[in-house]
């Protein structure tokens, strides 16, 4: 589990992280606790990066990555944050020797075999339910939800928006760069259930996207740069998620609900990053897990008190639909309704209090 959080407020921004990394191998995980996750961006800046999620990018480790853009940014100081990210990215796409091809192979069969893999596992499903119980599915059955499945798949990444920045013939040079294992990749992964020749070409369609369509598996670096630039009066916090790079092009989007500048209006700020949910259990004082089960305890306990009604009113056919009906209409959104009080308490009386004390911390400092 990796915890990591910035604290901000008008004068300061406080970056902090576990140093547990998880390592999965063949025979099960290995658990590190002295990793570094906090780095000096610049060395004459008060700007520094904070790494969660995958460790490295395309085979290559935050640190080298980080350390190397720092000898190349020397004493130059940047007017505003975002510049130094901007910076960042820009350094990333244009280092040919730091990314092997080597490594670049491996980073496309990985991100093209992880939506295989969700693939699958969608086909898997649809296929059990297909299945009479006692019973047996026949082989154009399978076909059809093989076909189906693979077009809404290619039908979500070819309608999902290009990346900002991407070249217009990422894809293709993609497609022809790594063709041959592009089709090993689709071999491997549906060797065993029937794949058309359109549904082949959809597959390749999908394996071009992965690098060029605005759309990120889970597990993917997080990158936050945090402090002052040159002009900057009060610090901020830019987050970016990255899946790696592919022909000199990094994947790269970035996270606005994480992302924050400290202004006059908002004086303090706290951040949670990768998993959050004791961060949000302190500034809310509501375990996220327990507000997640209560939704679901109030939403079946509704549910349950219309099957006792009908059951003690021994209502059928016409007047059970009508007495859930009404049992629906009386319900009239409560549980919503509630939900929102909740959350009104959490912000009105955990939230803002903390922020509170964040700035009377920054003035009795002053």
């Amino acid at each position: 589990m990796t915890a990591e959080i910035a604290i901000l407020n008008r004068q300061a921004i406080a970056l902090a992280a576990d140093s547990a990394v998880t390592i999965n191998f063949p025979d099960g995980q290995k658990i590190y606790n002295s990793v570094n996750k906090l780095f000096m961006l610049s060395k004459y800046a008060p700007v520094g990066v904070m790494i969660y999620g995958v460790a490295d990018l395309t085979g290559v480790p935050w640190e080298t990555i980080i350390k190397s853009f720092r000898r190349d940014l020397g004493d130059e100081r940047l007017p505003h944050l975002k510049e130094y990210a901007i910076r960042l990215i820009e350094y990333i796409n244009g280092h040919k020797l730091m990314f092997s091809d080597q490594n670049q192979e491996r980073q496309l069969i990985s991100s093209v075999f992880g939506q295989f893999i969700d693939m699958l596992r969608h086909i898997d499903e649809r296929i059990e339910k297909a299945i009479p119980p006692g019973g047996s599915i026949d082989r154009n059955r399978v076909r059809s939800i093989v076909t189906s499945s693979i077009k809404d798949t290619h039908s979500k990444w070819t309608r999902a928006d290009q990346l900002p920045g991407a070249p217009a013939n990422h894809a293709e040079r993609i497609v022809a760069r790594w063709r041959a294992q592009i089709d090993k990749a689709i071999d491997y992964a549906f060797e065993k259930l029937p794949i058309s020749a359109t549904s082949r070409k959809r597959l390749i369609d999908i394996a071009s996207l992965v690098f060029t369509a605005n759309l990120f598996p889970e597990n993917v670096s997080g990158v936050v740069v945090a402090g002052f630039g040159e002009e900057d009066y009060m610090p901020g916090v830019v987050a970016y998620d990255m899946e790696g790079i592919l022909l000199n092009f990094v994947k790269v989007r970035q996270n606005d609900h994480k992302s924050t500048v400290i202004s006059g209006t908002d004086a303090a700020a706290i951040i949670p990053f990768a998993q959050g949910e004791m961060v949000c259990q302190f500034m809310e004082g509501v375990d996220p897990g327990l507000r997640h089960m209560l939704q679901h305890f109030l939403e079946d306990f509704v549910g349950g008190l219309t099957d006792n009604l009908v059951r003690i009113t021994n209502a059928k056919n016409r007047r059970e639909v009508r007495l859930r009906g009404q049992v629906k209409q009386a319900e009239g959104g409560l549980t919503e309704k509630f939900f929102k009080i909740l959350s009104a308490y959490s912000f009105d009386n955990h939230v803002v209090s903390i922020r509170k004390s964040c700035d009377r911390a920054c003035q009795q400092s002053a």
